[in-house]
């Protein structure tokens, strides 16, 4: 099996992670699976490198390099990437305000959350709203779901 067939394996069930369709790493070290599997059970948990070091009876340095080998990306990576899909998810299927999902996916400045969502997504999370799901927005006539930009 090559790295690129071990790096992702594509997942569409959202109760498996609570963080909707996202691509899953295949990790094939367990330590690996287990840090992995932390951060799917906690992703608004803070969450510092050395807590999952620990958790993978890794030194940090260590940790990060093999992290990196099996998944593609770093654990903090890993964190914000699962943090942004649970975001993006509850933008299309729910009328919170962004600075409320921002709060509630583990985000604590709203500023930030607008700038990591734009690069990930390349629409702010307002337009991916806006463009993706106008159901959650309710009555586009309804000013109490829509009227604020947040």
């Amino acid at each position: 099996m090559t790295r690129e067939d071990r790096l992702f394996s594509v997942t569409d069930s959202a109760a498996a992670v609570g963080i909707g369709p996202v691509a899953k790493p295949a990790a094939a070290d367990p330590r690996i699976s287990r840090v992995i599997a932390l951060i799917d059970r906690a992703p608004l948990r803070r969450l510092p490198l050395w807590e999952l070091a620990g958790t993978a009876g890794l030194s940090l340095s260590r940790l990060s390099h093999l992290f990196r080998s099996e998944v593609g990306m770093s654990p903090g990576r890993y964190l914000k990437a699962a943090r942004l899909a649970r975001a993006k998810a509850l933008l299309e299927t729910s009328s919170f305000r962004v600075k409320e999902v921002a709060a509630q996916t583990g985000f604590s400045h709203v500023g930030r959350f607008i700038a990591d969502f734009r690069k990930a997504y390349s629409l702010t999370p307002y337009q991916h709203r806006r463009a993706r799901a106008p159901r959650a927005m309710g009555n586009p006539h309804n000013r109490s779901c829509n009227s604020r930009r947040d």
